[in-house]
């Protein structure tokens, strides 16, 4: 798969995203919704955000990238740190939805995702 392949069909998986997001927005009531009405607003916000910044990181990585490092190590690189930023939104969101977000607990979230990318960085190092 080409480059211009892999960004056309995450373009397309994130229009369908963005779209299912849309009509959960405006078709659940959450007052009167269930768990699965719940789980599909953030499922479909997820995936939403994972598509639309994995495009646009991995867009502003190849126009930056020099010509010595292949496209594919970039996407898959772009690719997690989009998860790690959605699921971090995603989680924050719900945190705030329960009204359980403080500013305590957001520093400790950003220490933790800290952490983890740093134990990341370290053992990819590790192996190169």
């Amino acid at each position: 798969m080409t480059f211009r392949q892999y960004l056309l069909t995450m373009l397309f998986g994130t229009a369908l995203c963005w779209v299912s997001f849309g009509l959960v927005l405006f078709n659940v009531d959450p007052f009167h919704s269930n768990l699965a009405g719940f789980l599909f607003f953030y499922l479909s916000f997820f995936f939403a955000l994972l598509g639309t910044s994995t495009v646009v990181w991995s867009l502003l990585a190849s126009w930056r990238s020099d010509e010595g490092i292949p496209l594919f190590r970039l996407v898959g690189v772009r690719f997690w740190y989009s998860a790690m930023l959605s699921a971090s939104l995603v989680l924050l969101l719900f945190l705030q939805s329960l009204r359980v977000l403080r500013p305590w607990n957001v520093a400790l979230f950003l220490f933790c995702l800290f952490l983890l990318a740093v134990y990341r960085y370290t053992v990819n190092r590790s192996h190169t």
